[in-house]
């Protein structure tokens, strides 16, 4: 397969792979060492995150995002800055 490039060939083991009931990472042509060592870290990519990692962001998130239903009313006063320009003898100035 000199004529595809590596990502191609990736891409394709890796859909193989993925494809695949068994967790076992499918071997590359022996002459192709470039995607075979990708395919290995595909391999070991697909486990994660872990279960107990999964397990610890579920608590997290459904501890801590109880969201209340109720609003609250915007206050009646607003604060506000008007720049204002002083000089004097404006008359004159004009």
């Amino acid at each position: 397969m000199p004529d595809r490039s590596t990502i191609d060939r990736l891409e394709r083991a890796v859909q193989a792979m993925l494809a695949s009931a068994s967790r076992e990472v499918p071997s590359a042509d022996a002459a192709d060492s470039e995607v075979a060592a990708l395919l290995e870290i595909a391999g070991q990519l697909r486990e994660l995150p872990s279960p107990r990692f999964r397990a610890r962001l579920k608590a997290e998130l459904e501890g801590t995002s109880v969201m209340t239903s109720s609003t609250e009313t915007p206050t009646t006063t607003r604060q506000t800055a008007t720049p204002r320009l002083r000089i004097r003898n404006a008359g004159a100035a004009i």
